[in-house]
């Protein structure tokens, strides 16, 4: 369907339904994908940062996952369906629940060993605020990019549709991406942080 037709069909509560619950969802996973990544990181892994951040975000991505796919999977039958979001709470069993988290597990942990260790080798301690954010943005994106195949075959889990090609599965994605660079971008000085130890390092006055 081309963005004119879907236009002239959709109308401004169809283009914003779900919008809370997408928003609730994406807050929930940066609490705990940066609270996590925080008491992964403290765990002597290696000496060089950027196998320790690499490292670090795979372990986190991996639980963040099984932590969080409930949510996700109720997310997604949220903006699928017509049925109130209780009522589709009611309806999902823990098997449904847990549909399709082998394969969000993988797409995790591989694309935050790619985004991590990459904000990792890009940033450095002396960084200002603006070079934090953009490269905690662009870092994720990488990641997502190279785990596009993984996503598409966790929606065709979940919601029982057919798997897109990569092709078409990438074009796809590019809202996906674009949302994933701003919220990435927004805790990008926490991620920083965190790999760097700011909180430890004591203040000059």
């Amino acid at each position: 369907m081309s963005l004119r037709n879907l236009s002239n069909t959709a109308s401004y509560g169809n283009l914003y339904s779900g919008l809370s619950i997408e928003i609730c969802s994406r807050r929930l996973k940066a609490v705990a994908s940066t609270t996590i990544l925080f008491r992964v990181h403290q765990i002597p892994t290696s000496d060089n940062k950027i196998v320790k951040a690499s490292t670090s975000g795979a372990l986190t991505g991996i639980t963040e996952a099984y932590l969080l796919n409930p949510v996700t999977v109720w997310k997604n039958h949220c903006q699928t369906t017509q049925n109130p979001p209780l009522k589709i709470a009611r309806m999902l069993s823990l098997h449904d629940l847990y549909r399709g988290a082998n394969v969000t597990a993988t797409r995790n942990g591989i694309s935050s060993f790619i985004s991590i260790g990459a904000y990792a080798a890009l940033t450095s301690p002396e960084d200002n605020i603006l070079k934090k954010s953009m490269i905690g943005g662009s870092s994720l994106v990488l990641g997502g990019l190279f785990t596009t195949p993984f996503e598409a075959l966790r929606v065709s889990q979940v919601i029982g549709s057919k798997r897109q090609p990569y092709k078409k599965a990438l074009v796809s994605s590019v809202p996906g991406l674009i949302k994933l660079f701003i919220m990435r971008a927004t805790i990008g000085p926490t991620l920083h942080k965190i790999l760097y130890n700011e909180q430890s390092k004591p203040t000059n006055h």
